[in-house]
């Protein structure tokens, strides 16, 4: 995909500036976001291409987040990014909101291929 304005939010800040890091380096504008509360605020009033959310956070969790994302902006992508991303099933994302799953960790090439299978969703 051309170059993308993505929310990034993980509860782990090194977790989440390291895949804000590798999102600048291909060639992407990142913002960070500490929690799915605080990520919607930014969403209020920022505008972004993708949300990128952690599946465990305290508080709001990224199912949550998602769900919360396609309620005010249905257009907008959201990839689930989880360690748990094996033991999804196709049936379980429907209509929770999340159009792609990012299975941590992961390579540069499968963060590249989520990221245009995310652009596909819009």
């Amino acid at each position: 995909p051309g170059s993308l304005n993505i929310l990034v939010i993980d509860d782990e800040p090194l977790l989440a500036e390291t895949l804000g890091e590798l999102l600048g380096v291909l060639g992407h504008t990142a913002a960070i976001a500490t929690s799915g509360e605080e990520g919607l605020t930014r969403l209020a009033t920022t505008r972004f291409d993708m949300v990128m959310t952690d599946l465990g956070m305290p508080g709001m969790s990224g199912w949550e987040v998602a769900q919360a994302v396609k309620t005010r902006w249905p257009q907008l992508p959201v990839i689930l990014v989880t360690g748990w991303g094996d033991a999804l099933e196709r049936a379980r994302l429907e209509g929770t909101g999340v159009d792609v799953v990012l299975p941590k960790p992961y390579t540069v090439a499968q963060l590249t291929h989520a990221l245009v299978q995310g652009v596909s969703h819009t």
